[in-house]
């Protein structure tokens, strides 16, 4: 009977689509000498932070070992997750199966991607390579974290009863599992207290999807790890080294923990997991990355501990960890990751929560109270430079502002109305002097409610010519609910500027600068990096001015005046959608992703596949001269079975009844201004509006994952960091949408004699002083091979000889050529002999009388 559905294969597909939203992508980089390594590495990598290397164990590939450590590490770090040899889509066809190899390929493809300097943490098997990455590539790895691997394990500890197992063959049965019974068997022993009752068909799932691809060649690796092992053979490490081991470990147990403390010494810290065995990634994900932060994150030298100005130190800093960036005089945005501290208002008046984040020059915090009586939660904000102080009052308690850079807030406001009786509303406080200069706007003093406040015309925050409303952006849930939280203050944007026209333009002369602009920044036409968020921008703008009720909301209140009204911003969820709109069925949008031209709805629109990216490693004769390569790229292809449409074959699709078949749902959010909509692509039919039987090939994704190989001519003049594209050949799109394109990134392995400088090529030759004064003829390496170069007479030290047309080919131009620039180094010998010296003194003489004569 045919298999209809595989839960491993959805969960492999899930842990890939949560790899990407975390903000990661997929590389494959072919090293030579037939081995490929994928790696997960950033999108962007950021350079003020520090580079973090996970590598995985035995078992699955490394997105199931570290899906639940991307999320809360990649804030911190850049994070890279390397599939070791024979686990994903990593191969050799090399005979050499040991963790030093494995070592050097990371370290290598970690060098395609620009990387010199690391933190490395390794769990189980990767423990072993990060080890000894860190003992061949002693300046390459920062700080080492070792989770339950038994590096200082001696092949005598087998026969010694150490391990479960008595044999390595019996170690690879059971790591490897072929059968249920053995499935359970390593679950018995990976985990403290593993699960009961595991049907027998997820088993056989989950070995049939992980455990069947080379399993030969991982059983190599592990009777590598084995073979003729001993303590005294290994390299003792110098970098700060964590070491994390479950207290109830039954593959490698606590003893080799303890064993590898002595080993390493004093750099070493142990630290033992209560309630936990093999499987620490599994069983206590919290705890480990709480010592992961600590260890890698929170401990500086004392040296790094300098105070700032007012009083906090760096270390603090690194704890209440934040980014927030001021880039404009009316865009505000900032990102922080806050600490807070709950206190009981001594006024008696509630509670209150206080954050506090550090800023490179500036303390951003937020307080949330709770009225008595009216259980209104209301927010107060700040933004604060450093330098001078003030104190503001709010509802009984006062905060002490550390400067007056900037103050952005709600507070709580309290009015008389009628006797004995107040009615409570809140109050915006608002002052930017950094950015604008001289001008306080303050808030319409004589607002009782947040309703009236939104429609009260007079309120200079309002006014076109003051600074738009800064409002905070976040679920009160969420704040309650979690230890941190994210805050993002903005400011709006003047739609009118965005578009270029004027506050009284006409419906056709915005539609019309719309048109203009959309067709310059939309992101298949101009590639440059900011301007799918300036298309973005453009879109926003037309949506609300091209809508008389919104336009009129718009100009009377501002952006926040739309919120408060609940007119939903959700409608800027898709730009695309509205581009689509206004240019369907006009034609002359070739080019363009073949957007706008079908009349299509937005939740039917076609997705277009990702690119892929591809590191491809030359020699030095290759990448001057051009070579044709034949590279092997893994990509999602539109699925066969269901020609990519995600059904099974032979069903018929019906309603979602979560979004009622409109493909969107609306999120609501209750916050001090009002209630914030947002219009999401509904998550259980994926934006169709339709749900239909998953196809059992590609499990309801339309696509699958295949491996192909391609021919791809690289030209002349290539250099590291050349980027070749070949159009439709990266991942297929959804729903008939176009093909991502393939981006081979080019790694030049360097040539140890000639050194490229852009097209010309540097060699430094050196001859003797013999030879500099009566001139000779030497043999210089070229790209070309060996050639005669006639040093002239007379050549003096560092003189620069031009080789014409001996360079690199300038890039597709292979018909022009740079030059070889030979700089000649005159060797003077240090020791001479005595008839050397007594020919070299006849000389001098007969230079000097030379001299003489000529000046008579």
């Amino acid at each position: 009977m045919a298999k209809c559905f595989s839960l491993a294969a959805t969960r492999n597909s899930c842990f890939r689509y949560s790899f990407s939203s975390a903000g990661l992508r997929s590389t494959t980089t072919d090293l030579g000498d037939g081995t490929v390594m994928h790696v997960w590495v950033p999108k962007t990598h950021i350079r003020t932070k520090p580079t973090l290397v996970l590598i995985h164990g035995i078992g699955a590939n490394a997105m199931w070992q570290w899906n639940d450590f991307i999320s809360p590490l990649i804030s911190r770090f850049n994070v890279y997750v390397p599939d070791l040899l024979f686990f994903g889509e990593s191969y050799t066809t090399r005979p050499e199966r040991s963790e030093q190899f494995q070592a050097q390929c990371v370290i290598r493809v970690m060098e395609t991607h620009g990387l010199t300097v690391m933190n490395v943490i390794g769990i189980s098997y990767g423990g072993f390579v990060g080890y000894s990455m860190a003992a061949q590539f002693k300046d390459r790895v920062e700080k080492l974290v070792i989770c339950c691997s038994g590096v200082c394990l001696e092949d005598k500890d087998m026969e010694e009863g150490m391990f479960q197992v008595k044999s390595v063959d019996e170690a690879v049965s059971v790591l490897l599992p072929q059968t249920p019974d053995k499935m359970r068997e390593l679950l018995k022993i990976s985990f403290y207290k593993p699960a009961k009752g595991v049907p027998t068909c997820f088993l056989n799932d989950f070995i049939d999807v992980m455990c069947t691809e080379y399993r030969q060649e991982k059983a190599e690796l592990i009777q590598a790890l084995h073979k003729e092992r001993k303590q005294l053979n290994l390299p003792k490490i110098t970098q700060p080294t964590l070491i994390l081991w479950g207290e109830h470990d039954k593959i490698f147990p606590l003893e080799l923990g303890h064993r590898l403390k002595r080993h390493i010494g004093d750099n070493a810290e142990l630290v033992i997991i209560k309630g936990a065995g093999h499987a620490l990634n599994v069983e206590k994900p919290k705890e480990l990355l709480k010592h992961f932060k600590s260890f890698l994150i929170d401990t500086l030298p004392p040296a790094k501990q300098e105070k700032y100005s007012n009083g906090i130190s760096s270390d603090e800093k690194l704890k209440a960890m934040r980014f927030y960036e001021l880039s404009h005089p009316k865009k505000v945005q900032v990102t922080f990751t806050i600490k807070i501290r709950r206190r009981i208002h001594a006024a008696g008046v509630g509670w209150r929560e206080e954050r506090e984040a550090e800023a490179d020059d500036g303390r951003a915090s937020v307080e949330r109270g709770a009225e008595v009586g009216g259980g209104r939660v209301t927010n107060r904000g700040a933004i604060d430079g450093y330098g001078g102080d003030g104190v503001r009052a709010c509802v009984g308690c006062e905060e002490e502002l550390v400067g007056a850079a900037g103050y952005i807030g709600l507070e709580p406001w309290r009015a008389a109305a009628g006797a004995g009786s107040k009615r409570l509303g809140i109050r915006p406080q608002s002052s930017i002097r950094a950015y604008i200069p001289n001008r306080m706007i303050t808030a319409h003093s004589g607002v009782t409610s947040r309703i009236s406040y939104l429609g009260a015309p007079s309120s200079s925050l309002f006014s076109h010519d003051s600074l738009r409303l800064l409002s905070f952006v976040a679920s009160s849930q969420t704040s309650h609910r979690r230890r941190s939280s994210r805050l993002i203050v903005r400011a709006d944007s003047d739609f009118y500027s965005v578009l270029g026209v004027s506050r009284n333009a006409s419906k056709s002369e915005i539609k019309s600068a719309y048109r203009k602009l959309a067709r310059s920044y939309h992101p298949d036409v101009n590639k440059d990096p900011g301007a799918e968020q300036k298309f973005k921008d453009i879109s926003n703008a037309y949506e609300v001015l091209s809508d008389d009720e919104k336009r009129s909301l718009y100009d009377k209140y501002g952006e926040a005046g739309l919120k408060g009204a609940g007119m939903g911003m959700g409608d800027y969820s898709n730009p695309f959608d509205l581009f689509e709109s206004l240019f369907e069925g006009m034609g002359g949008m070739g080019g363009m992703g073949g957007m706008g031209m079908g009349g299509r709805s937005s939740r039917s629109r076609a997705v277009d596949g990702q690119d892929e990216y591809y590191s491809l490693v030359l020699n030095f004769k290759e990448a001057v001269f051009g070579v044709e390569k034949e590279i092997e790229i893994t990509r999602l292809e539109s699925c066969g079975t269901c020609n990519g449409s995600g059904a099974k074959p032979g069903t018929t699709p019906s309603k979602c009844t979560t979004c009622g078949g409109q493909g969107q749902v609306v999120s609501s959010a209750r916050t001090p201004l009002g209630v914030f909509q947002q219009v999401m692509t509904c998550s259980s039919c994926g934006g169709t509006g339709e749900i239909s039987t998953p196809c059992n090939t590609c499990s309801g994704d339309g696509r699958v994952r295949r491996t192909k190989r391609i021919s791809l001519k690289v030209p002349a003049g290539v250099d590291s960091g050349s980027r070749l594209r070949v159009r439709s050949e990266g991942n297929a799109g959804r729903r008939g949408g176009s093909p991502g394109d393939l981006f081979v990134v080019i790694d030049v392995i360097p040539d140890p004699v000639l050194k490229r400088d852009d097209t010309n090529i540097l060699y430094t030759c050196k001859v003797s002083y013999i030879d500099a004064i009566l001139g000779t003829t030497i043999k210089v390496p070229t790209v070309d091979g060996m050639v005669d170069l006639k040093i002239p007479a007379g050549t003096q030290p560092n003189t620069t000889l031009v080789m014409a047309k001996k360079g690199v080919p300038v890039l597709n131009k292979s018909n022009m050529r740079g030059d070889q620039l030979v700089r000649v180094q005159v060797e003077i010998p240090k020791r001479l002999s005595s008839e050397e010296k007594k020919l070299i003194q006849e000389l001098a003489d007969l230079s000097k009388s030379k001299t003489a004569n000529s000046r008579r």
